[in-house]
């Protein structure tokens, strides 16, 4: 992509990633990111025919970028550590940042936006899954994470009126996917532990350098 048009696309995306973190998904309008990038509608749709196009774009650049920064933890070449890792690690950082937070929230709420957060999550499993000769069959992961991970999200939703933490929205997460893979008690058992015991461990800060280093149009 030329250098004139990624430098428009970022400054559409983070208008477009203030306007949501600031306010209500559903009010945020192809108009009001295009206003505020400072360009016509007609030229945002060249880039974004959809405001969901636009979020997609966000959530890729968001995920994918924090999926490399879990390439540094050892996570014993298991994809459930690994995943166990990542969501801890995810969701401290958001739950610790206002705009991040009201961000994750504004599209978790969304069922069209909530399909992308899925199958992007999905498309890095199943990759860890490749690498590590897992024999899971990548349909019945799909559909498992699809049911966790849309449990998992209405709990960080609701995580105050419930009185609940991350860690216990990630054990829940977890447990629900490898039961519906068939793991036995055992091997749930350990992953629920390592969660546990890498709590202590999390530390945002090295996170959040990363994203900004690595995400052009993200400041946190």
């Amino acid at each position: 992509m030329a250098s004139k048009n990624l430098e428009k696309r970022n400054e559409i995306l983070n208008c477009s990633y203030r306007l949501v973190s600031e306010g209500n998904y559903n009010m945020v309008s192809l108009s009001d990111i295009a206003n505020g990038a400072g360009i016509s509608k007609s030229l945002l749709q060249y880039y974004y025919p959809q405001k969901k196009d636009i979020i997609k774009n966000l959530l890729s650049d968001m995920l994918e970028t924090s999926f490399q920064f879990m390439d540094r933890f050892d996570s014993k070449g298991d994809i459930f550590y690994k995943l166990s890792d990542y969501m801890l690690l995810f969701f401290t950082a958001v739950d610790a940042d206002k705009k991040l937070d009201h961000f994750v929230m504004a599209t978790i709420g969304e069922n069209e936006l909530l399909d992308i957060w899925i199958d992007i999550v999905f498309q890095w499993l199943r990759k860890l899954k490749e690498d590590s000769g897992h024999k899971l069959s990548s349909l019945k992961l799909r559909a498992a994470l699809s049911f966790s991970m849309t449990g998992a999200m209405c709990l960080y939703q609701h995580r105050e009126a419930f009185d609940i933490d991350v860690p216990y929205i990630c054990e829940q997460h977890l447990s629900t996917l490898m039961r519906m893979l068939d793991f036995d008690d055992k091997k749930i058992g350990d992953v629920l532990r390592h969660t546990r015991e890498s709590i202590s461990e999390i530390d945002i800060q090295p996170f959040y350098e990363f994203c900004e280093s690595n995400i052009s149009w993200f400041l946190m």
